[in-house]
């Protein structure tokens, strides 16, 4: 399962698999601007049903061998890491429909999408998906999985090297200590930080 999310957030986030070229051709009422912002936030749900069925597919092929791991941690394993190895890329993407630019008017600011000068920001279809879209995306991404996580293991925090917790979220704190399981947040937040100031950089600096 972790193979699998490595080479799922290596696929999104390079250069070697083009959207813009895949979808060049969309033809349609929607921009191709919107709907492979709509198809990236679906793509680790895709991912995580198409894992439940290849696990239930193995569970009935080796069934010996799934009754004697379990099949529900792999499962919420599967889960947890395609979230985890994803999200950095995910939020990046959303944080991209925040990179507007003035492009006409030094008097009046009227800024349009970076990814797509056709669409301007801040109105109409944009706005829709900012507030319908991106932020929600972006808080279940920041703020909620991480905060269901880390409660999660604050609540295990005295119970980390039981095998059970272990099996779901070792990929998380099994790189420190387990009085610093928090780190990997830590990290997470920072990554973050970065995101935003980066996005917001390159926003001010076009507009200069």
């Amino acid at each position: 399962a972790i193979q699998d999310a490595d080479k799922f957030s290596s696929i999104t986030s390079s250069d070697s698999l083009s959207l813009d070229c895949m979808f060049g051709e969309l033809n349609g009422s929607m921009r191709q601007s919107f709907f492979l912002l709509i198809l990236m936030n679906l793509m680790p749900i895709v991912f995580i049903l198409f894992s439940i069925f290849l696990l239930l597919l193995a569970r009935a092929l080796f069934k010996r061998f799934f009754r004697d791991i379990g099949l529900k941690n792999v499962m919420i394993t599967a889960i947890l890491v395609t979230l985890y190895k994803t999200q950095s890329t995910l939020v990046r993407q959303n944080l991209e429909f925040f990179d507007c630019k003035n492009l006409y008017r030094e008097d009046t600011s009227i800024e349009y999408l970076i990814g797509d000068y056709d669409v301007k920001c801040w109105e109409g279809d944009h706005l829709k998906f900012v507030l319908g879209l991106v932020l929600p995306s972006v808080f279940i991404h920041t703020v909620l999985l991480p905060g269901i996580i880390i409660s999660i293991l604050y609540k295990n925090r005295k119970s980390l090297d039981k095998a059970e917790i272990k099996e779901r979220y070792s990929f998380i704190f099994s790189g420190y200590n387990l009085d610093r399981y928090y780190w990997e947040f830590v990290i997470l937040l920072r990554k973050y930080l970065l995101i935003i100031i980066a996005t917001a950089g390159a926003s001010n600096s076009k507009n200069l």
